[in-house]
């Protein structure tokens, strides 16, 4: 098999235009309370037990790396909005932790936030974990229907 030059030209028209960031929790977290950033009907319910959410939230004060968060960019009427291709479980315990509905336990490296929720930490401490980075890559609205629907496939395959 001979791969030609016309190979090139091939990759071109399935090539993913993207661009990545880090953004502060705080940022995430008001672009999705004010819907910029939203989880479409195609993703899969919420699904993480309470014990996994803990320990999310105790890597994040430990600034454990975590994996990125994907995001498709839209145009909706004119604004820009950013669909979840993968991260749901993680954002949506973000938002959680933020809203006290989710109150800490489990904790082994960080034992002292045990039966904490958000709004019980002194603001320092709610500064230090609002003020945290997560690495998110943008599909940017360049990249085909049917590649992002193939980003989309290929990041959730493992998925429980």
């Amino acid at each position: 098999m001979s791969i030609g030059k016309e190979f090139l030209g091939k990759l071109q028209n399935i090539k993913v235009s993207q661009r990545r960031s880090d953004r502060t929790i705080r940022n995430l977290l008001a672009d999705f309370q004010q819907g910029k950033i939203i989880i479409p009907a195609y993703q899969r319910t919420f699904v993480w037990l309470t014990d996994i959410q803990c320990r999310f939230i105790e890597s994040i004060f430990m600034n454990v790396p975590i994996p990125s968060v994907f995001f498709l960019e839209k145009t909706d009427e004119g604004r820009k909005v950013y669909e979840v291709l993968d991260g749901v479980q993680r954002l949506s315990t973000l938002n959680s932790f933020r809203n006290n509905t989710l109150r800490l336990r489990g904790l082994v490296k960080l034992p002292d936030l045990n039966q904490v929720t958000f709004s019980m930490l002194p603001t320092e401490i709610t500064d230090f974990f609002l003020e945290q980075k997560i690495s998110v890559v943008f599909i940017e609205e360049a990249t085909t229907p049917d590649i992002r629907f193939e980003i989309f496939e290929r990041l959730n395959q493992g998925s429980m």
